[in-house]
């Protein structure tokens, strides 16, 4: 699914029917909103409604984050050295009490490793095959919450090794985080 428009552009990309995606809207602006299957045509419901707790499904304990990546990427293939950097915007939902973090499907959920006061820690891996192609991917995210403002900062420092039919590349990866309770 995707929604864009001048200076906007979301997307979510999950394998369950249960997708959102949140925005802040203006009157009389032109959206775009696209719906595509992977597997082929198919039959779904598609909601525009005001962002709530309800909508989304959330327990009790969990809250919808909005999150600003502004992220450094040093990849290395063949000797060559490649140095990319951006921004992205990124929505999760999170549950302190619980000990976790996952994306608005619910399919991508990360445990909470170490948790001190009001700073958690996640370490993690991820790795996938297909075909001639695979990666692996190391991961360390910290986060300190300040739950008087609902404002968080954190850090992602993640390895990356990729490995398809042109060869390795490695890319290692500095992601700073601001992020809100939005719901």
């Amino acid at each position: 699914m995707e929604v864009s428009t001048q200076g906007l552009y979301l997307e979510s990309s999950g394998l369950n029917s249960n997708e959102a995606l949140l925005a802040d809207v203006i009157a009389d602006q032109l959206y775009t909103v696209e719906v595509y299957s992977y597997e082929g045509q198919g039959s779904f419901q598609l909601k525009l409604v005001e962002a709530n707790r309800s909508s989304l499904g959330l327990s009790t304990n969990e809250y919808v984050i909005e999150s600003q990546y502004t992220a450094e990427e040093v990849c290395v293939q063949d000797g060559e050295t490649s140095t990319y950097n951006y921004t992205d915007n990124i929505n999760a939902t999170i549950n302190w009490k619980n000990g976790y973090i996952m994306d608005l499907s619910g399919e991508n959920k990360s445990l909470f490793t170490s948790v001190n006061e009001n700073s958690f820690t996640i370490i993690g891996s991820d790795s996938d095959a297909a075909g001639d192609e695979s990666y692996e991917s190391e991961f360390t995210v910290n986060y300190t919450t300040n739950f008087e403002t609902g404002l968080l900062n954190g850090s992602i420092l993640s390895t990356t090794t990729y490995i398809d039919n042109t060869g390795t590349e490695v890319c290692n990866s500095n992601i700073e985080i601001t992020a809100e309770v939005i719901l």
